[in-house]
């Protein structure tokens, strides 16, 4: 129906303001005719006054989509919906082998709308817009090299964080040492 390039007289153009408005429009009143024939069979199907489509669509009004970000849209008229991080999962390969996105679309199929983030030559981050598909990717996965769990910042971030433990170490031995000298000066103090 559209295309990214047309011809007028001698040239090419890959843009024309009024074109992509006419495509934008035209794919609109497609949707909007989809959401108004919704359920019905098309022995059912009629046609569509323009106050149907207006109708069908007020669910949507004055809402931006926000493509791969942590909101499904933004509201210019009222609240945003709250706030809900991706779903992460981890995977994982046994010491000696690589892991890849290829891979990974291998074993556990197509992964939808999803950002990879390879951590090393052995495990990579999985972050999917919905825990409904993280769910499913956990239950249908094959029998493979890899490991897939769900994310856990304790379990996967904590114990690579040598730093960390390493900090949380010396306020432990900071606390106990503390302690014995409040306690040893109560002790002269009676």
């Amino acid at each position: 129906m559209c295309v990214c390039c047309f011809s007028q007289g001698s040239g090419t153009y890959f843009h024309e303001a009024a074109y992509d408005a006419f495509c934008v429009g035209t794919v609109f009143l497609r949707l909007a005719h989809l959401m108004a024939m919704k359920g019905l069979s098309s022995m059912e199907a009629y046609p569509v006054a323009c106050h149907v489509y207006f109708q069908k669509l007020q669910p949507y009004t004055n809402k931006i989509n926000v493509s791969r970000g942590p909101l499904n849209f933004v509201n210019l008229l009222g609240e945003d919906p709250v706030h809900s991080a991706p779903s992460l999962l981890i995977a994982k390969v046994q010491r000696g082998h690589t892991i890849t996105k290829r891979m990974l679309e291998d074993n556990l199929g197509d992964l939808g709308n999803a950002d990879v983030q390879m951590l090393n030559n052995g495990s990579a981050l999985i972050a999917l817009a919905s825990m409904k598909r993280a769910e499913s990717i956990l239950l249908n996965k094959k029998p493979s090299l890899i490991h897939v769990r769900k994310y856990s910042w304790v379990r996967d971030t904590l114990p690579n964080s040598k730093i960390l433990w390493l900090g949380v170490l010396m306020s432990a031995v900071a606390v106990g040492v503390t302690g014995l000298v409040v306690a040893n000066a109560l002790r002269k103090n009676q």
